[in-house]
């Protein structure tokens, strides 16, 4: 589907027909269970403390189910990456003295001049070497946009299945589509 994405709200100053299908959407999908509010056990550190704030204020938007949860499951995990990557290159592990020391976005390479005998001569500077690190951060930042898309952060992906619905109306339910695979 080629244009704008399709905006689901229930704000009263937008339009009538985004609040018709935000409503629509909501009610399709009533019998759905909403989103487990525990993290799953196997989500620790900041992918737990990331689902324990997201989850409430997506189960309180009324469209996220727990169909839902790989997803989320997914987002969490990506900002954790994200926030172990930025914590490498800004502010660093403690060394043996307990300081902190960050690795920065790159580090310096120096080659080795020696002599025959083994002897370094010197250590003339080469160049600069990215730190792997914000190659993550770059990954994880379109991997959570992505993920944040197709969820109830804007849950653009379930808003085109009920227009698609709308427009054919020989395609299955919701509801056959749960007896189907037994859900």
């Amino acid at each position: 589907m080629l244009g704008r994405k399709i905006k689901l709200t229930t704000d009263k100053s937008d339009r009538k027909d985004q609040r018709d299908r935000t409503q629509r959407l909501i009610e399709s999908t009533k019998n759905m269970g909403s989103l487990q509010v525990t993290p799953p056990r196997h989500l620790v550190g900041v992918a737990r403390y990331t689902w324990t704030q997201i989850v409430p204020i997506l189960n309180k938007q009324g469209w996220l189910k727990q169909t839902d949860k790989a997803i989320v499951e997914q987002l969490c995990i990506q900002v954790a990456m994200y926030r172990d990557a930025y914590e490498h290159i800004f502010v660093g592990k403690p060394n043996k003295d307990g300081k902190c020391k960050p690795e920065g976005i790159q580090t310096a390479v120096y080659g080795v001049v020696q002599d025959s005998s083994g002897k370094i001569l010197d250590r003339p500077f080469i160049g600069y070497k990215a730190n792997p690190a914000v190659k993550t951060i770059d990954g994880a930042t379109a991997k959570i946009k992505t993920l944040s898309e197709s969820l109830g952060m804007t849950p653009q992906a379930r808003a085109s299945l009920l227009k698609i619905d709308d427009n054919n109306k020989d395609s299955p339910s919701i509801e056959d589509m749960r007896k189907a695979f037994g859900a």
